[in-house]
């Protein structure tokens, strides 16, 4: 028998009136600005994607719908140190977070994390801005660097750029995730988190303190 078609996707495809290609940061601020509550941004789409055929709209299930894809700004897709911290730029696949020998150098552990995201495929078009935004249970990356301590780089027209904690309210755009890579001055202990393994220590080391 066959299936008829999948009507989630079918409303998904409904919804979408306008998608717009950013060339700079600039461009997407305006184009998120011009579409206000109706625009969403897009890199790899693909926890984007699964949200909005599940009925995650930005004001309601039939509401028209802007994407705004940054997959080709060059700042978005960088991986630089920079005063202390190794800034992951929003755009940034999964596959090229594995692949990197300045992450597996400075941040064993989100290396790592990378690798075992989804399938080959996801990790391919899957980006870590969208881990940090979209909030999924399975974001490996996002609990990673939530683990290293990173801080997201936001950008908005009304605020300008600011760093605030990892999980984002919607507001701007996410530029970065940038972690800390030098020893945090005043930590009795010098704990420092590298790998996944690191960070089970650390995690059994506390709950035996808490005991």
């Amino acid at each position: 028998r066959r299936k008829g078609p999948d009507r989630r996707m079918t409303s998904l495809a409904d919804r979408i009136t306008d998608y717009r290609i950013a060339d700079s940061v600039q461009g997407a601020l305006q184009i998120l600005a011009h579409h206000a509550g109706t625009a969403r941004v897009i890199a790899g789409g693909t926890d984007l994607t699964l949200s909005l055929s599940e009925g995650g709209g930005a004001r309601g299930d039939d509401a028209p719908l802007t994407l705004v894809d940054v997959s080709l700004i060059d700042e978005l897709r960088s991986i630089r140190e920079h005063d202390g911290r190794l800034y992951i730029g929003a755009a940034v696949t999964h596959r090229e977070l594995s692949e990197s020998l300045l992450v597996r150098e400075k941040a064993t552990a989100l290396a790592e994390a990378a690798r075992s995201v989804g399938s080959p495929q996801i990790r391919e078009v899957g980006t870590v801005g969208g881990n940090i935004v979209n909030a999924m249970p399975a974001a490996d990356t996002a609990v990673a660097l939530a683990a290293l301590d990173a801080r997201a780089v936001v950008v908005s027209v009304a605020a300008g750029e600011r760093a605030r904690l990892l999980a984002t309210d919607g507001v701007g755009l996410l530029l970065a995730a940038g972690i800390p890579v030098t020893p945090v001055p005043g930590d009795p202990e010098n704990r420092k988190v590298t790998t996944l393994k690191d960070l089970a220590r650390l995690e059994e080391s506390l709950r035996a303190r808490a005991r």
